[in-house]
């Protein structure tokens, strides 16, 4: 171990810093000795910068130390045998290791569930197992105090044999750093991700915990599709100030202010969960330039600058928008509460990603037509009242007739107003339609005003015809056929079910209440 350069700053340019790093065995090898294992018990060292950036949870402590607090994948630790015994919990199978110990899936003989076990084990002199014991403890109360859908329950905690454990909800599904191996997340599953796990951190806040861990690896999938925040083995209390020396968490997901010996904070989780949201938007970002040893990576980290595609046509610019702000590099420019980032979140949140069926379109399509056409005949009577006195000789004054004739333009006017800015039909009010975007969010005012003419051409054309006396040309009536013709021939018999006014204006049709989460 290499300790001739005692660092006063572990987070200086200077290659030559020797920072150590202290293997899960207790022992701490310095990360410029050259050599790829541990001297003590053999494990390899993290090596691949990218890995342990993404991947580890890791300790800087002020005396320039690295712990890192995830046993590399070799590690050659014996798996406790199935059968074993922690309280009455027996141990069936391994599922992996955490960052204190290995977690077990385990029957609860009790009760005759299944559940996570995790186990602290000693490793080494056993010097940190004090340390360990009591992160345990703080992560076990940490994670009871949530009783949240979207937070890992904790059932039970103990110690045996001077193992600490405790017991909590298996979660049947993969961690999102799983499910995005095969490339980023499509839009609508992933603002309901995004929603799932910031109700839970608002409930954490509510508590007044920070998680101080937040990364696609400790966000579990379960079997509906919801996601589970577990791991806070680094969950720390706001009022518990003898707890914030050091920096902690995994590299790529800290918060520059961390970085430069700033105390952990609600905001410092939001910049974690910022970084998170953007790799499963955009998938694991770039090393930044200069960043090819790890005091360079922690000090690149700092001033790191996120990418955003141009012209990006699979993500709304609101959600550039509320990603840029949990971004930021200034926690005072962070978003003040979870609530409101909630509160952004819900303004681009998808209703629905169903598509409408064939029949409903067409009946809501009717419906609509037919009562745009009662509305013209409504304001027509008054057209209709003068005709009728010119046709008996009475004298009416000619300002009447023009007046007579500009109310029936109000019935198209008023339905078309409805479509625009109420956004909802009474056809598609009746039948629980509506029309989105793209990206599953409301279309732009604009554009339902042009798909609302579109779609009622030929009642407009009826209209306009009454309003001036004049015949549109037979060429123009032509063409509005054959378009609304095409545009029923596409909805009707397209695999896609996309019709004419829908391809122009970039839209389409689904149900109105939100899809299962088996759909997402």
């Amino acid at each position: 171990m290499d300790d001739s350069h005692p660092p006063t700053n572990p987070l200086g340019n200077a290659p030559t810093i020797a920072l150590r790093y202290r293997c899960v065995c207790g022992m701490a090898v310095s990360l410029q000795a050259g050599s790829d294992r541990c001297p003590s018990c053999d494990r390899l060292l993290p090596t691949d910068l990218d890995d342990l950036a993404r991947t580890r949870t890791f300790v800087v402590g002020h005396d320039g130390e690295v712990r890192s607090s995830t046993p590399p994948t070799d590690s050659a630790a014996p798996e406790l045998a199935p059968g074993t015994r922690f309280g009455h919990f027996e141990i069936v199978e391994p599922l992996g290791r955490g960052g204190m110990g290995a977690v077990y899936r385990a029957l609860d003989t009790s009760l005759q569930r299944y559940v996570a076990l995790k186990v602290i084990r000693q490793f080494g002199d056993g010097s940190s197992s004090g340390e360990r014991r009591s992160r345990l403890k703080q992560e076990a109360i940490a994670q009871a105090r949530l009783n949240h859908p979207h937070v890992v329950t904790i059932y039970f905690v103990d110690e045996q044999d001077g193992h600490p454990f405790f017991a909590m909800e298996l979660v049947p599904g993969r961690s999102l750093a799983e499910a995005t191996r095969s490339g980023p997340l499509e839009f609508f599953p992933l603002v309901e991700l995004a929603v799932d796990t910031t109700s839970a951190l608002l409930h954490a806040e509510h508590s007044g915990i920070v998680h101080g861990d937040i990364k696609p690896g400790n966000l579990l999938l379960d079997a509906n599709g919801h996601v589970k925040l577990g791991d806070f083995g680094l969950a720390r209390f706001l009022s518990d100030r003898e707890q914030q020396e050091g920096l902690s968490g995994t590299l790529d997901y800290m918060a520059p202010e961390l970085l430069s010996g700033g105390r952990v904070s609600f905001q410092s989780d939001m910049y974690a969960l910022g970084a998170t949201l953007h790799e499963l938007s955009y998938g694991k970002p770039l090393a930044q330039p200069g960043s090819r040893t790890l005091p360079q990576r922690l000090e690149a980290q700092k001033t790191r600058t996120w990418q955003f595609p141009e012209d990006d046509q699979r993500f709304p610019e609101a959600w550039h928008a509320i990603l840029r702000r949990l971004l930021e590099p200034d926690p005072q420019d962070r978003y003040e509460s979870y609530e409101h980032v909630l509160r952004d979140l819900a303004t681009i949140r998808p209703r629905s990603n169903v598509a409408a069926g064939r029949t409903a379109r067409l009946l809501a399509y009717m419906f609509d037509s037919f009562l745009m056409s009662l509305l013209i005949l409504i304001f027509a009577l008054p057209l209709g009242l003068v005709t009728v006195l010119e046709w008996r000789g009475t004298d009416t004054p000619a300002v009447l007739g023009v007046l007579a004739r500009g109310l029936i333009v109000l019935g198209p006017l008023i339905f078309a107003w409805i479509e625009g800015e109420v956004r909802k039909t009474p056809g598609r009010y009746l039948l629980q339609l509506q029309v989105v975007d793209h990206h599953g969010l409301r279309p732009k005012r604009r554009t339902r005003y042009v798909r609302h003419f579109l779609r009622m051409m030929p009642t407009w054309f009826v209209a306009v015809e009454t309003l001036y006396p004049v015949t549109l040309t037979s060429w123009l009536h032509g063409a509005a056929t054959i378009f609304m013709l095409i545009n029923g021939v596409t909805v009707m018999f397209m695999r896609s079910g996309t019709s004419l006014v829908d391809w122009f204006c970039g839209t389409s049709v689904v149900l109105d209440h939100p899809a299962p989460k088996s759909e997402r």
